[in-house]
């Protein structure tokens, strides 16, 4: 009788222990950090800008040097429009180094102190949101390329030729700076067109 109770007491015990345990498991998972903390929403990037292809342009396949160069850019989806007309441009090439800002009032000439910027495609018809020269807001729905004139007079006046490797700061915000480095091929070939996007 002594044993059978003993044997009783014991079936108990285990039970209630077992029980202890997988109620303290359960309850250490369930009140883990990765179930009771609260993940923060995705943080946009702190630079608006998205760069999606770097262009090298030469007036013929003759010239020994790159013309300009173009930046197919847009905004990450998370952000908000970007005015183009804050956008800021540092160009640190071989030769110079130059800022440039946007100039509305002649928006597709670049000079020697601003950039062009053209909408691609060009919308059959305006909306508010690019429409120079009353808005040059950038959308993640559309896409503008930048072009920077390398040549002079008129544009920085400086030198692209083979083998080069140029630095370009986007700064869309005070603080807020998005650098972009390219190194050009070591032959353009007869390409008029360079792509300089692996570069």
């Amino acid at each position: 009788m002594k044993r059978s109770r003993i044997a009783a007491s014991v079936i108990v015990i285990a039970i209630v222990v077992s029980a202890s345990v997988i109620s303290g498991l359960w309850m250490g998972w369930y009140l883990s950090p990765e179930k009771t903390e609260k993940k923060p929403p995705p943080v946009p990037p702190s630079v608006r800008i998205k760069i999606l292809d770097i262009m090298g342009v030469r007036d013929n396949s003759s010239e020994s040097d790159i013309e300009c160069v173009m930046f197919l850019i847009t905004v990450w989806s998370e952000n908000p429009s970007l005015d183009i007309t804050k956008l800021r441009v540092h160009w640190v090439g071989p030769t110079k180094s130059a800022y440039l800002t946007l100039a509305p009032a002649s928006w597709t000439t670049a000079t020697a102190t601003n950039f062009a910027a053209e909408e691609i495609p060009v919308k059959s018809q305006r909306t508010s949101d690019w429409n120079p020269p009353n808005t040059f807001l950038l959308l993640w729905e559309n896409m503008i390329y930048i072009k920077i004139n390398l040549t002079s007079p008129d544009g920085i006046n400086d030198t692209l030729g083979t083998g080069k490797i140029v630095k370009v700061y986007f700064e869309d915000l005070p603080g807020h700076v998005l650098e972009q480095q390219f190194t050009t091929p070591r032959s353009f070939g007869t390409n008029q067109y360079i792509d300089l996007t692996m570069g």
